[in-house]
């Protein structure tokens, strides 16, 4: 950060890591050391609600105060069968508490859905669209990514996904 920083003049930074937050000691400290340095930068990243959630309203204030400005969360599903089923392991609940912290302390939120998951049914689509609905009243200006699943080799839901298409001649 120092070299992008003081010898790059970079102002912003995207940390382009779904793990950036599991350490949250981690995390703590480099807003320390932004905040100790002096350093005006604007910076975002990936991040988990069930993560996110376990910070403090006072460790909140910190990513805020260091140049936090937007989280990128993977949201995946507003039903919570479908949650389970692809081994999520957050609740619906989850993602509107962190909803609502966020509009609170004013960061952007880009939220990720996938839609069509194996054995997805019309009502779990709904699901997914009503929990849309509700974080765009929660912060309308909120941005969305909703994607097709995409099946990866050698993991349960892809052998799912197979025998799906089997059955309907694919």
């Amino acid at each position: 950060l120092k070299l992008l920083i003081e010898k790059y003049k970079f102002d912003g930074i995207m940390f382009q890591d779904e793990t950036f937050f599991m350490n949250k000691e981690r995390v703590l400290n480099i807003c320390k050391e932004i905040l100790k340095n002096k350093w005006n930068i604007k910076w975002c990243c990936y991040a988990r609600v069930d993560e996110l959630n376990r910070f403090s309203e006072e460790e909140i204030e910190i990513l805020k105060k260091s140049g936090c400005k937007m989280f990128s969360v993977g949201a995946e599903s507003g039903n919570q069968e479908t949650l389970d089923r692809v081994d999520k392991c957050i609740k619906v609940e989850d993602t509107f508490k962190f909803a609502a912290i966020a509009q609170k302390h004013g960061f952007d939120v880009v939220w990720d859905f996938i839609v069509g998951f194996p054995n997805e049914t019309e009502k779990s689509i709904n699901d997914t669209l009503n929990m849309i609905v509700k974080l765009k009243k929660i912060n309308p200006y909120c941005d969305l990514n909703i994607a097709l699943y995409n099946p990866l080799p050698k993991t349960k839901l892809y052998d799912i996904a197979v025998k799906e298409a089997k059955s309907i001649g694919c």
